[in-house]
């Protein structure tokens, strides 16, 4: 029996990893994903950051807190980037970010943003801070020299923003609605009835 659990273990452990490979191969932005989420989700949003803070050292990380203070004086020195799919972005995004694919190279990146960048703090983000975080060390280079004055990930993405009771808003103005990438992650979000997957229908 010792021998059989040991045999179950051993391949529900070669299961698991062959599904993260499979998963990175048939995934665009696998690149920017941590697969071992999927098998083993962590226990908070803060682990994540704290993860996060360790695989991008070279990347700067803002608050949602001291974001807000930036916004709130006009935000006119911040560009926000949503580097999350179409899909999310329609269900709530912070109000004024332009929408990045995940997987955009640097130069994609700049080409969207034009000279918006110039004289701007930019500010990436996606749900938790994971593709935002790849982004920021993939782009930053190429937004420097587009003009940005400092280029950095809001630490714990629109999750933590919005866990924080800050503003966000889809096509319709204001709304409570966040996307949450997937079952398994929606578990960071911490108002629940508010995890929506498709944009608010018009009225």
């Amino acid at each position: 029996m010792a021998n059989g659990r040991q045999g179950s273990r051993a391949g529900a452990s070669l299961f698991a990893a062959c599904l993260a490979i499979a998963l990175a191969i048939a995934t665009p932005t696998a690149s920017a994903q941590n697969w071992s989420y999927f098998i083993s989700p962590p226990a908070s949003l803060e682990v994540i950051e704290s993860d996060l803070a360790r695989q991008y050292p070279d990347v700067a990380n803002l608050t949602p807190a001291s974001l807000s203070g930036e916004l709130g004086e006009g935000g006119a020195e911040v560009l926000l980037l949503d580097v999350r799919e179409p899909g999310e972005f329609a269900v709530s995004r912070l109000a004024g970010a332009i929408q990045i694919e995940p997987s955009a190279r640097a130069s994609e990146v700049t080409g969207i943003v034009g000279d918006r960048a110039r004289g701007r703090i930019v500010v990436l983000y996606c749900s938790v801070g994971q593709r935002s975080s790849a982004m920021a060390r993939r782009a930053q280079t190429a937004l420097r020299q587009a003009g940005a004055v400092e280029v950095v990930n809001l630490q714990g993405g629109v999750f933590a923003w919005r866990n924080a009771g800050l503003p966000i808003v889809d096509a319709k103005g204001a709304t409570p609605f966040v996307h949450p990438y997937n079952r398994t992650w929606s578990r960071y979000l911490r108002r629940q009835e508010f995890v929506a997957y498709t944009p608010r229908r018009s009225s």
